[in-house]
């Protein structure tokens, strides 16, 4: 681990950390609990990237080949963070606390300014019982979504495989149908048949 992240801070007992890449650089990793597994695939590349762990039981793992930039804090127990083969990250936060989970799939490609929460972080309360009634919720994008710059993934939300999500988004609901775009605040589905591509095609040519 010391090979990507230059600062580490581990505190606990039977934390797991395991690393399959030395392509990295100004990383930090910070861990305080017990029995917590970090595990990063072969050939990632993490740039800037700080990782804050608190809690017990809780997991985060990148599949091989990813490419990360930004921040993830997971707090609370038996949470997890998981990303897919080969997906992307310009620059993200990703928010993972109350022991809720982000799942993202494989061949993702997340630009900048992407805020991904599974929760508030501050409670909502109905005056009539006094009761918290805005509780925590998993984010699980699918396989091949393109999110764009400073788009909000918000809690509880699921984004089916192959779907573009346009830039400023606010996604507070679930995105069921592939092969779409989606945009707006609220985001909602503004085209159908479509799909995406990494390289800059022609416009009227195939990729």
């Amino acid at each position: 681990m010391e090979k990507i992240f230059k600062d580490v801070t581990v505190s606990g007992e039977g934390n797991e950390l395991s690393c399959l890449t030395d392509r990295g650089d100004k990383n930090r990793l910070d861990i305080i609990g017990s029995r917590n597994k970090v595990q990063i695939g072969a050939g990632c590349k993490i740039n800037e990237a700080t990782w804050i762990m608190r809690g017990d039981e809780m997991s985060l793992i990148l599949e091989d080949g990813i490419r990360f930039n930004g921040r993830i804090n997971i707090s609370g127990r038996g949470g997890k963070v998981v990303i897919g083969k080969n997906t992307t990250f310009e620059r993200v936060n990703i928010v993972c606390i109350e022991s809720a989970n982000v799942i993202i799939g494989a061949e993702c490609m997340f630009s900048f300014g992407i805020e991904i929460r599974t929760s508030d972080a501050h409670s909502i309360i109905d005056l009539a019982t006094r009761c918290r009634i805005n509780g925590p919720g998993d984010v699980i994008v699918g396989d091949h979504v393109w999110i764009g710059a400073h788009t909000t993934l918000n809690k509880g939300i699921t984004i089916a495989s192959d779907v573009i999500v346009g830039t400023r988004a606010v996604v507070t609901k679930d995105i069921v149908e592939e092969h779409c775009a989606a945009a707006g605040v609220p985001a909602r589905v503004v085209r159908r048949d479509v799909s995406w591509d990494r390289k800059l095609v022609p416009v009227g040519e195939k990729p």
